[in-house]
């Protein structure tokens, strides 16, 4: 939270406003015209900010129960969009623990793609703010545009941070693994010609050697650790930012589309009828045996 407040802080500082002090001046009446006039142009700005900001989709609320400043509230907000958190786990996934082995690696995933989609669309966001006429009016134009700058810069080192890490991380881990276990290329070949459908285009990795057979375990990390399904409209708006210096309005909804399109590859193997209709078999009809007659559960769990 406080790397998130102390970056608005700055690009807030360069316009000439202070993130702590963004709270409305009281009038008690007994100001001169002149004061008056300052504090009124003060709040004026204070107000034509936040308004900015939440027109934009930057900040969620202007004010909260406890009274919290503006400049902690929208650091807190946005940590929890960007940093996975247990407690934003939907209860749907938190009932999927009921799974054994594999029920209890259900929530980061599931956060990894809350937060990886809550990222490049918060950067899609700082990409496209501009100074409105409002903000320009009450804070002049010099200073209103410097902000906007700033923003627009804070969008593009996020979006940059989110594809470096997320075209790292996964093959980093997979290189070490392989490295580790002792795969070969021809091996890293065949487990690339002879992953499934759904997994082409994934990082895979081995988890363990194979054997004789060339039989052995594997992992789709693009699963695992989902960063990389958002990175397609990641990149598509990198790449008109650095073209136009900002993103507009039509290609945010065309990188919107995109991220829609990415998550629905990503759920397709969770989603497809097929599979979906098969899990929904083995826990009614089948009394909670699969087709082979394992057991997914024992009788009154559920």
């Amino acid at each position: 939270a406080l790397g998130e407040k102390a970056r608005y802080g700055a690009a807030m500082r360069k316009a000439g406003i202070d993130i702590d002090d963004l709270t409305a001046k009281p009038v008690s009446g007994n100001e001169t015209p002149e004061e008056l006039a300052i504090i009124m142009a003060e709040n004026a700005q204070k107000a034509a900010f936040k308004d900015a900001m939440t027109k934009a989709g930057l900040a969620q609320r202007t004010s909260s129960i406890a009274d919290t400043d503006f400049g902690n509230m929208l650091a807190t907000d946005l940590v929890k969009q960007t940093m996975p958190t247990y407690s934003m786990v939907p209860e749907v996934i938190k009932s999927l623990r009921r799974i054994p082995v594999m029920g209890n690696f259900m929530a980061f995933p599931a956060e990894i793609v809350r937060t990886s989609g809550n990222i490049v669309n918060r950067a899609v966001k700082e990409l496209g703010f501009k100074a409105t006429p409002e903000m320009i009016q009450a804070m002049g134009e010099q200073q209103a545009r410097a902000f906007a700058r700033q923003v627009r810069g804070i969008g593009a080192e996020r979006l940059t941070g989110y594809i470096s890490m997320a075209t790292v991380a996964p093959v980093a881990m997979r290189d070490a693994a392989h490295n580790i276990l002792g795969i070969t290329e021809a091996e890293e070949d065949l487990l690339e010609k002879n992953k499934p459908f759904w997994s082409i285009g994934n990082t895979m990795m081995f988890l363990e050697k194979p054997d004789e057979d060339l039989n052995a375990e594997v992992v789709d990390l693009s699963y695992m650790l989902p960063y990389e399904f958002m990175l397609a409209p990641a990149r598509a708006a990198a790449e008109v930012y650095q073209q136009k210096g900002e993103i507009g309005a039509n290609e945010a909804e065309q990188i919107g589309f995109a991220a829609i399109e990415a998550f629905k590859k990503f759920s397709e193997p969770f989603a497809s009828e097929a599979l979906a209709t098969e899990r929904l078999v083995d826990v009614t009809i089948r009394d909670g045996k699969t087709q082979t007659g394992a057991e997914i559960y024992e009788p009154g769990e559920l």
